[in-house]
């Protein structure tokens, strides 16, 4: 493509493309919503943006488009954003990217890149790339690297091999399936990860296969754990044994403020003791 391709509207253009902070140089998106989500990564962030542009010119396959001199106009999560496009006049028929809202206690389904949300105790599901918001109480899940959030109370799901994010409030329980999930939940919760990171309340139980991270009085669980006052840590680990030809598999555990248990230190397991990760080495 040659200069040439640049395209300079007599009227206002909008585009609906990733934040500001996290967007690739040369600048990508879809015209007015139109194209392929996918195709300018926007499908692995939460929040998106509208700007305005003063030029542009199409990608190559035509699912995107390239642009400059653009103006932010609004950003917000992906509702409200497609919102936003709509409002500045785009085409909601036109619009790549499903959504669906609802109120109450009702039910919101979309598939790959899509955005559920269910304002009440309903169920929000989401394909791989979503997004899903369920209420308080409400269950909100969805497929590989995408992200599901529930209100205090409710259940968020993700699912998949690799990659997303599960988020509950309090007393909520978010569940990651596969590897690479990062979990979190408010005061009172449980999350539990197959593989991944996970951050808790106060209150909280965390159940976890790599990194498990709590506030204070929580139960950690994980291969590294760390804590606030009076939490309960219990690191697992393990080495090959060349002697017996077996893996062993070595547990320890402790109390924040006992037995030089500090707060907020990353501990692992070594010879069946809490020490800090750095010297944990590969237990």
């Amino acid at each position: 493509m040659s200069d040439k391709d640049w395209i300079t509207p007599d009227t206002p253009v909008y585009v609906l493309c990733k934040p500001p902070e996290e967007a690739d140089v040369p600048h990508m998106g879809l015209l007015w919503g139109r194209g392929d989500p996918g195709d300018v990564s926007m499908c692995w962030h939460d929040r998106w943006a509208v700007v305005k542009v003063a030029s542009y010119r199409e990608s190559t396959n035509r699912q995107s488009i390239e642009f400059k001199d653009h103006e932010l106009i609004f950003e917000g999560d992906r509702a409200e954003s497609v919102e936003k496009l709509i409002s500045l006049g785009a085409d909601p028929a036109a619009i790549s990217i499903e959504i669906q809202v609802r109120e109450g206690a009702s039910m919101a389904r979309t598939g790959f890149c899509g955005t559920s949300i269910v304002t009440g105790d309903g169920f929000a599901d989401a394909g791989a790339c979503g997004y899903a918001r369920a209420g308080a109480g409400g269950i909100a899940k969805v497929g590989e690297s995408g992200t599901a959030v529930a209100g205090d109370g409710g259940l968020a799901v993700v699912e998949g091999k690799r990659h997303g994010n599960a988020i509950a409030g309090n007393r909520g329980i978010a569940i990651g399936e596969g590897r690479f999930k990062r979990l979190s939940v408010g005061d009172r919760g449980i999350a539990i990860a197959a593989s991944g990171r996970i951050w808790l309340g106060d209150g909280s139980v965390g159940i976890g296969d790599s990194e498990t991270f709590g506030r204070n009085n929580c139960i950690v669980i994980g291969s590294t754990v760390s804590g606030g006052p009076g939490s309960v840590l219990i690191a697992r680990g393990g080495a090959y044994n060349s002697e017996t030809d077996e893996y062993e598999t070595y547990i320890a555990c402790g109390i924040v403020g006992r037995d030089g248990i500090q707060p907020w230190v990353q501990y692992g397991v070594k010879a069946g003791h809490l020490v800090p990760v750095e010297e944990a080495g590969n237990e």
